[in-house]
This record gives structure tokens, sequence and C-alpha cells, in this order.
């Protein structure tokens, strides 16, 4: 097991950070709108949100994927396996 991430593992670990950071924006534009009464809105967040989950699988999916092959992940992350 490599102690130093490689620039793959790196730059899927930041992409998935980049996707949490979404799940959590829509997440809370959601949140206001069902407080507003906005069901329009709620709705076609919804469906963003149903996207950006598809997102959140497949780039977990690769980082894990790529862990599994390359054995390149920090001793601090390898709760991803």
């Amino acid at each position: 097991m490599q102690e130093n991430p490689c620039a793959v593992y790196t730059q899927l670990q930041l992409h998935v950070n980049s996707v949490l950071v979404k799940l959590v924006e829509l997440s809370q534009a959601i949140h206001g709108a069902f407080l507003n009464g906005d069901e329009s809105e709620v709705s076609r967040l919804d469906r963003e949100l149903e996207g950006e989950i598809g997102r959140k699988e497949r780039a977990l999916g690769a980082l894990r994927q790529h862990v599994k092959e390359h054995e390149c992940v920090p001793s601090r992350s390898r709760q991803l396996e």
C-alpha cells in the first residue's frame, strides 16, 4: 500500500468532494423551497438531486475501484474499501 496517493487518486478525491458539496447545496435549496411552499421548485431541484446522486455513486465507485486496483490511498481513507 502506497502512503502517498497518486495524481489520479487525488483527482478522483477532489471530484468526489465537489459532488458531495453539490449534494449539500441542492439539499439546502430543496429545503428552502419546501419551507417556502414552492412545489414546482422542489420538484425541479429534486430531479437535479437525483442526477447528482447518480454522479456521487459513479464518483465514489471510480475512487473505490482505483484504490482496489492501485492501492494508493492514504491510511486515513481506508474506510472507502
